[in-house]
């Protein structure tokens, strides 16, 4: 094996373990819970969340108490829609 192939296979290992590192981090990111007192606030901090995201969140309270008039989704129009109707649905 010559250096130039060696420099490559080492740059693949670097760059794949950085994106490895990445993903982790995003993970823990999603399972870290955060508080929000504005749907402003609400709204920053699932910027970086897949659309999905958001029908995971509506689907896991639409029917329970004190939810029960809300039905589960398979999808939001876009984030915006999706940020106002969770925000609604929570308030007292």
């Amino acid at each position: 094996m010559n250096s130039e192939s060696g420099d490559h296979h080492d740059d693949f290992h670097h760059r794949h373990r950085q994106q490895h590192h990445c993903l982790r981090r995003r993970r823990a990111d999603f399972r870290r819970p955060r508080s929000f007192h504005h749907r402003k606030e609400f709204a920053k901090l699932s910027t970086d969340w897949p659309i999905t995201r958001f029908v995971e969140v509506w689907n896991a309270f639409a029917g329970a108490p004190p939810f029960g008039e809300l039905k589960p989704v398979k999808k939001f129009t876009d984030r915006k829609t999706a940020v106002a109707r969770i925000w609604k649905a929570i308030q007292p």
